[in-house]
Parts: C-alpha cells; structure tokens; sequence
C-alpha cells in the first residue's frame, strides 16, 4: 500500500469527526421488481477505478418499495457516499 498521500500532506482525521456514517443493505435480488425503479442503486462498479469522481449515472435503479422492504438507506444528492461491500453469504448444499 502506498504512503504517497502521507507525504502529500493530508491531515489524518477520525471519519466521525468529519461526517456520519451510515449502514444499509441491499435490496433482495429475488424480487425484481425491486430493480425496475428510477432511484439510482449506486454499487462499487459504479466509481471508476482510476480516481473518484462525481457520480451522473447508475447501472441500476430501485423503487421506493425496496428502499421500505429493505436496510437500504438514501444518501441525499451531493453527499459523499462510499459503497462498500461487507458480509458473508450462507453456504447451500
């Protein structure tokens, strides 16, 4: 992992001292309709590798039921988001 940013100067600071962090989830993927929507479902795949960037634009979208149906959470436009995947999966036989 590169230190470069370090040397760049950037102050080190705890994520709560500068914002809130927020948990959520996503929608089942079993219920379709849940992805027929005009919300933006904003994932990983949706930042470029290269750099971080404004983001105009989602692969998917969900409805409004989903959002209530599920732990997923709304981050208002113009927010910082970080989309991240954490957890596991149940093994099927």
């Amino acid at each position: 992992m590169s230190s470069d940013w370090l040397n760049a100067g950037w102050p080190i600071v705890r994520i709560r001292d500068i914002g809130r962090l927020h948990g959520g989830g996503t929608p089942s993927r079993k219920r379709l309709e849940f992805f027929q929507g005009t919300i933006p479902w904003i994932t990983g795949q949706d930042i470029p590798e290269s750099h971080v960037t404004e983001i105009s634009t989602a692969r998917e979208y969900i409805t409004e039921e989903a959002i209530q149906e599920s732990a997923t959470r709304m981050v208002p436009a113009g927010r910082t988001a970080s989309p991240m995947l954490c957890g596991y999966r149940e093994r099927v036989p």
